[in-house]
């Protein structure tokens, strides 16, 4: 775990390319390589306050207030305007679309109306094409580009923006928050439930959840989840009947899949399911003050999440999923290989197998990794659950440990199948 950049940064979005994270936060612009040092990158921006950021081949685009909109052609080194409005928020809603670049933004956060500009030059120049969007979703699907229209219904064009289509049949009045596209549907979350369309948003009907605001929308492995206010719903028969999944006390404000896991940014820092939303766990251990995260993203082998003024932190993704399954083949016995690399500094990782045979069945009992300082004292739970038979594989970053030697036990239910030694040389 590691805390970048000032502790009461907010940060307002994230977004990546090949080799940069970049975040859009109110002190600024900040890229980071790996994220373990950022640099502030404001030349030419007018205003500290970033709200969207989005990356586009060697284009950045950066909303910022009086909704103006800046563009870096060089890695956010230097920024030019290219055009501001009289509105109060700023822009934070930016999408793509073959050539075309769209960008958004409302007069302010609780406007219904708003204005949509378009460039086909990589952000060079930009015009203005419509003023009666809301800005809170855009989307593009097999061409089709998708925006949320001030107090229910959705505007749809087929042509980039040249023409516009209105489409409120069946939809509430309230205002919708995000869009999804699972075969031929469209869903669109509001704040007063979520709606489905068979027929590219020209129809909608109540898609069985309502009277409660969708933040976000995901759908993956067929099944539909929601972030809301109060927990995560989710659904497996297109949108018919809901469940309650869980996190029923917390505000969701993401949900994302991250490495078959699905991850739920809350107003108490990150929870993770690894069984399709039937259970979910806290993963907040490294905070101190556990965050209110606002936005997700994957770089490499970590996971960035940014903050409500606690900046922006990284984590390793197996440290947060825990494990990887590398192969289903089923062992013999129960298994703990030494460490690779060892001694390491400061991720290693573990292999380990699990089998089924008379009494060593996985469903008798959780499958336990955990790390052990000398003294005996356990320091981190690597692993904690039920496990099918197969090969594992969990990595530990040590990155707050001094050099030493440490020990990792690998247990099933209440036995003990194997410890081992390891050393962490700094």
């Amino acid at each position: 775990t590691g805390e970048l950049m000032q502790q009461n940064t907010a940060v307002n979005s994230l977004a990546i390319d090949g080799t940069s994270i970049y975040a859009g936060t109110s002190a600024g612009f900040f890229k980071s390589g790996n994220g373990a040092n950022w640099s502030a990158m404001n030349f030419g921006l007018n205003t500290m306050n970033i709200g969207g950021v989005f990356t586009s081949g060697n284009t950045i685009l950066a909303g910022g207030d009086a909704s103006s909109v800046y563009v870096s052609n060089d890695n956010g080194v230097n920024w030019t305007k290219k055009f501001s409005t009289n509105y109060k928020g700023f822009f934070c809603k930016f999408c793509q679309n073959g050539s075309y670049l769209f960008a958004c933004a409302a007069y302010d956060y609780y406007s219904t109306s708003g204005s949509l500009y378009r460039s086909n030059d990589n952000g060079s120049n930009w015009s203005i094409i419509s003023t009666t969007f809301y800005n809170s979703a855009v989307a593009v699907n097999n061409g089709n580009i998708y925006i949320s229209s001030g107090w229910g219904g959705v505007q749809v064009s087929t042509n980039n923006g040249n023409v516009w289509n209105t489409y409120a049949t069946g939809i509430c009045s309230g205002r919708v928050k995000s869009l999804a596209f699972s075969n031929n549907s469209v869903y669109a979350g509001s704040d007063r439930g979520i709606y489905r369309s068979t027929n590219n948003g020209a129809n909608w009907a109540v898609s069985g959840l309502t009277n409660i605001e969708i933040s976000e929308i995901l759908i993956y492995g067929g099944i539909i989840y929601t972030a809301t206010p109060g927990g995560v719903y989710k659904s497996t028969n297109d949108g018919l009947s809901w469940n309650l999944s869980g996190l029923y006390e917390r505000n969701v404000f993401d949900i994302q899949v991250v490495s078959g896991r699905i991850i739920a940014a809350t107003d108490y820092g990150i929870f993770l399911s690894s069984d399709s939303g039937n259970n979910w766990v806290s993963r907040n251990d490294g905070f101190g003050l556990i965050p209110l995260v606002f936005s997700i993203t994957v770089k490499d082998d970590y996971l960035y999440i940014g903050t409500a003024y606690s900046s922006v932190w990284k984590r390793l993704i197996s440290d947060i999923i825990g494990i990887q399954n590398i192969s289903t083949e089923v062992p013999a016995s129960f298994t703990l290989y030494q460490n690779f690399p060892n001694p390491f500094n400061p991720v290693t990782k573990i292999r380990f197998d699990v089998a089924e045979n008379g009494k060593w069945k996985s469903e008798n009992g959780n499958v336990t990794l955990k790390i052990y300082d000398m003294l005996g004292k356990e320091i981190a739970t690597l692993v904690n659950e039920r496990l099918q038979p197969g090969t594992y594989e969990a990595a530990w970053d040590a990155s707050g440990f001094g050099s030493g030697v440490f020990f990792y036990r690998l247990a099933y239910g209440n036995n003990v199948i194997e410890t081992r030694k390891m050393v962490l040389l700094k």
